[in-house]
């Protein structure tokens, strides 16, 4: 065994790469030294989904991409782990949410620190509500706004995008400004960029296979990210997803799949198309789904879902204020939700619902009805997330509502992470 992890070291080290990508992990708090917290990565067997669309994109179009996902080596030397992958490396990119910065910024230093003439490139949620602020950071070279496929290989030819920052560069203009959501092909995952037995491992053993099969969403909820980056919905055919499924499950044998879908009923006739091909495997599988798209399938489809070996669906019900949900944009009452959660119980489906509090214009009485309606949720079979803390992302119509009444926000990414460091999640927006 000794004998062959050297080699395979070996060849790691050997191996030419054109990218690496690299997920920090997320941040917890392991205890308090001379009042100063002590912050650990978290692992977690989470498969790094925009990872692989990313490497899939840029492997597709020649490039060779290696990932590596510190959420699997919180034991391991993290000086160690960046000095073998990125060896050679031109270009290193890392995918950072919010709570990811603490962990992101320590990882770019240090290849900056090992690799200086390395070129360090952000993307993820968090660059792409905060570009300009990003891009100032010493450590970060490139930004990426919205999905990274595209600018990621116009980066590696050398070329320009609309939708990459550019260190210094005076053609930077605000992320508010950009129109996205193009009708771009999508690349069919490869998921032999990582090694899916470890994800499996990491989760108890549990062969658990999330895909996505579509990106976007039509609606536009006026505190959705999508609406922001004016994501449109785009999803791989029926054709093309069942053959998909098929190679997946010949090679990693999945006990349950868990489609990342946005909202995988946009397209009925699609959707049910995959469901006909999943009655005839051996697997368990998920997805997400609008209320309002819920109530209209007829009782022959939900029979088929039940068939098909549906465990759960999921959706956002928000609120139990008719106001508030109108106020958001939801398309969907109060009323609509109750009638989801009967018509689940009566076909016997798994429904998981998720509910937000304290929003901008929500009053006490309001969020006093949502956790009345989270308590007859939870009554009648749902299983309920939430009501969490509302939190607002930047270019979104609630936000600028709390702008105007004196939000304030961090005004670098080492403010960013303080915040993450020191505070619970329920307080990274504030007032003062």
């Amino acid at each position: 065994m000794p004998y062959v992890a050297t080699l395979e070291c070996i060849f790691r080290i050997i191996n030419v790469t054109d990218f690496v990508l690299i997920m920090p992990a997320l941040q917890k708090v392991v205890g308090i030294t001379n009042r100063e917290l002590l912050i650990k990565p978290t692992p977690h067997s989470n498969i790094p989904l925009s990872a692989i669309a990313i490497g899939s994109s840029l492997v597709k179009n020649g490039l060779d991409v290696k990932i590596l996902d510190f959420h699997l080596h919180c034991a391991e030397d993290e000086n160690e782990l960046l000095a073998e992958y990125c060896r050679g490396v031109t270009h290193v990119g890392f995918s950072c949410m919010t709570n990811h910065i603490p962990h992101g910024l320590r990882l770019t230093k240090k290849v900056k620190g090992i690799y200086p003439t390395i070129k360090t490139v952000w993307g993820g949620i968090h660059p792409s509500l905060f570009p300009e602020m990003t891009i100032r950071h010493d450590a970060i070279d490139f930004v990426v706004v919205g999905e990274g496929e595209d600018p990621l290989l116009a980066l590696m030819r050398g070329e320009t995008h609309p939708r990459l920052f550019v260190k210094d560069s005076v053609f930077n203009t605000s992320g508010k400004n950009f129109k996205y959501g193009s009708a771009t092909s999508l690349t069919e995952p490869n998921y032999e960029l990582i090694n899916l037995e470890q994800y499996f491992f990491k989760n108890r053993g549990e062969r658990n296979l999330p895909l996505l099969s579509s990106r976007g969403c039509p609606s536009r909820c006026t505190f959705c990210v999508n609406t922001v980056l004016k994501n449109k919905w785009r999803g791989f055919s029926a054709e093309t997803t069942c053959n998909l499924l098929d190679s997946l499950c010949q090679r990693y044998r999945p006990e349950h799949i868990y489609f990342l879908d946005e909202n995988f009923f946009v397209d009925k006739n699609r959707a049910i198309s995959i469901v006909k091909y999943l009655c005839n495997i051996d697997a368990t599988w998920g997805a997400n789904i609008r209320l309002r798209t819920f109530n209209s399938l007829s009782d022959e489809t939900l029979m088929m879902l039940k068939k098909s070996g549906m465990k759960e669906i999921r959706a956002g019900a928000e609120s139990g204020s008719n106001r508030i949900l109108q106020i958001l944009r939801k398309g969907l009452t109060v009323e609509e939700i109750r009638r989801a959660v009967e018509k689940a119980a009566n076909f016997d489906l798994k429904l998981i619902l998720s509910f937000m509090r304290d929003l901008p214009d929500e009053t006490k009485e309001e969020t006093q009805l949502t956790l009345n309606l989270v308590q007859w949720c939870g009554q009648n079979g749902v299983t309920v997330i939430g009501p969490q803390i509302f939190r607002p992302y930047p270019g979104s119509e609630e936000y600028d509502k709390l702008v105007q009444r004196g939000l304030k926000t961090p005004v670098s990414l080492e403010e960013w992470g303080m915040i993450i460091q020191n505070a619970n999640h329920d307080s990274i927006w504030y007032f003062q």
